[in-house]
């Protein structure tokens, strides 16, 4: 995914579902000069986050929800070279969230997390950029 992505010296990354932080393990062991921003709803990961990169200066930790994400967290303007993820697959939303992300995401089925993981992410690139996601084979044929 690494290859695919092709992260260039000086460049924005994002991860916008974080988890463990192996891509940004994997952008960091490039050696290369990146800006990389990791997000991750998870309290308990994104605290393992938070501890892992503390020392890290290319790395900023964002503990936050990436598909409702505030603007004081992450600014609308704020766009990425590379964007990079293993998005979550069929998580449950309940009813307040589910409304929330169809008013958001109007024209896109709110009940499956990946497509909206991978229409955000679109819309965080930079002209030029890319973005490289692991995504399940229904994604080719699924009509919602």
């Amino acid at each position: 995914m690494l290859a695919l992505l092709d992260p260039q010296d000086g460049q924005s990354c994002l991860e916008p579902a974080a988890g463990d932080g192996r891509f940004v393990d994997a952008l960091l062991a490039t050696q290369k000069d990146l800006h990389i921003t990791a997000v991750e709803l998870s309290p308990t990961a994104a605290s393992q986050l938070l501890r892992r990169y503390a020392s890290a200066s290319a790395v900023r930790v964002l503990e936050t929800d990436f598909l409702t994400l505030s603007s004081d967290l992450f600014q609308e303007i704020d766009l990425f070279d590379r964007v990079v993820a293993n998005p979550p697959y069929g998580g449950w939303q309940d009813y307040p969230k589910r409304a929330l992300l169809k008013a958001r995401f109007p024209d896109l089925y709110v009940r499956e997390t990946y497509g909206l993981f991978l229409a955000r992410g679109l819309r965080r690139l930079t002209a030029g950029g890319r973005l490289v996601f692991i995504v399940p084979e229904t994604f080719l044929y699924l009509h919602l």
